[in-house]
């Protein structure tokens, strides 16, 4: 669960990796290890995302979540979820 309050406008990703500590991970890596785990636990994984419309997340979402879902939607066990 990513909380978008907690982003700044800037690259999602990026920071979403450094939350994590993850810096040094590909975004594709994260997915594609996250997918992985999915299926080897024979199920699918869930990134939600919270409050889109809060603090800074209308700003950053606005021309970014369209590129992110699409970006998330390349691994068929991960499945994505925003909340408003």
């Amino acid at each position: 669960m990513v909380l978008s309050g907690s982003l700044t406008d800037g690259e999602p990703w990026e920071q979403i990796r450094g939350q994590l500590d993850l810096a040094q991970v590909t975004t594709s890596d994260f997915l594609g290890a996250l997918d992985a785990a999915a299926e080897a636990a024979n199920c699918r994984a869930v990134l939600a995302i919270d409050a889109l419309n809060e603090r800074h997340g209308i700003a950053l979402w606005e021309t970014r979540l369209a590129g992110f879902i699409g970006l998330v939607q390349k691994f068929p066990r991960v499945a994505g979820s925003s909340q408003g």
